[in-house]
């Protein structure tokens, strides 16, 4: 891969990181928001589906035998999977799953938690079940934008940005380190830091002793689209790196390329 084609698939991969992780914030913010917007103890549900459902409890219960619950509907059953202390808040939380018969009228129905024998403290013991009629309310229904307007879940969309974003980055650094090493074959270097001082504008870029640089040389500054621009002086030179200094007019930034083959002039 030669250094136009290393160049090429940089761009193209950071693009596509950028993308997958615009997307990824979206999805996350989008459920999050759609979250904070309902009430915690609404559950949505439709006919003939079931749901994980779980909820605080007033003390701790070691038996899944000790809880009880009562439904407005006989079509709403609650099998309690655990009892486990809370992780966030403290205290103890109860978890199960809810089965909502296919035989149930669209509308709201209700369901309290509780512990054998004690009444339940509402209102996080009581649920609120809204069943609707069918797979397309549901989602028109939904507060998250993506589900009701694409029919598509943010954490899906989140599942599927991860790995891009994970493979466009890591592509990105193996290819910058391929153009670094391009570049410096050919007495080339990106400038990747700039920082004004009174004396002009310290430059650093990864040309170094290995490849000939020395305290003193003065090499050729050019744009990012290889535009000369003039000259910086090399003040210090490690193996692999350099600090050199260019004057306040050149308005060195970031990106920046610094070249030594055939124009470094002597002091």
């Amino acid at each position: 891969m030669n250094l136009a084609q290393a160049t090429q698939w940089r761009n193209r991969l950071a693009k596509l990181g950028t993308i997958a992780s615009i997307l990824f914030l979206v999805a996350v913010i989008d459920d999050v928001s759609a979250r904070f917007g309902q009430p915690a103890n609404l559950m949505r549900v439709i006919p003939g589906a079931s749901a994980e459902i779980d909820g605080p409890l007033e003390e701790e219960v070691k038996r899944i035998e000790d809880l009880t619950y009562a439904a407005s509907s006989d079509l709403l059953r609650l099998s309690f999977s655990s009892t486990h202390p809370g992780f966030w808040l403290g205290g103890f939380r109860w978890n199960g799953i809810l089965a909502v018969s296919a035989e149930i009228a669209p509308g709201e129905y209700s369901l309290t938690v509780s512990s054998m024998g004690k009444p339940a403290r509402k209102p996080f013991s009581t649920f609120e079940i809204r069943v609707y009629p069918d797979a397309d309310s549901y989602r028109r229904s939904s507060r998250v934008l993506l589900m009701r307007h694409l029919g598509v879940h943010p954490w899906w969309v989140v599942g599927c940005c991860l790995p891009l974003i994970g493979f466009a980055f890591a592509g990105v650094f193996v290819l910058s380190r391929r153009i670094d090493g391009l570049m410096a074959q050919s007495g080339k270097a990106v400038v990747y830091r700039v920082r004004e001082t009174p004396e002009g504008v310290e430059i650093s870029f990864s040309l170094g002793l290995r490849q000939g640089i020395q305290d003193g040389m003065r090499l050729t500054l050019l744009t990012e689209d290889g535009q000369p621009v003039g000259t910086v002086e090399v003040r210090h030179a490690t193996d692999t790196d350099s600090l050199a200094v260019a004057p306040l007019e050149h308005a060195v930034r970031p990106g920046y390329i610094v070249s030594s083959l055939n124009q470094a002039i002597s002091p």
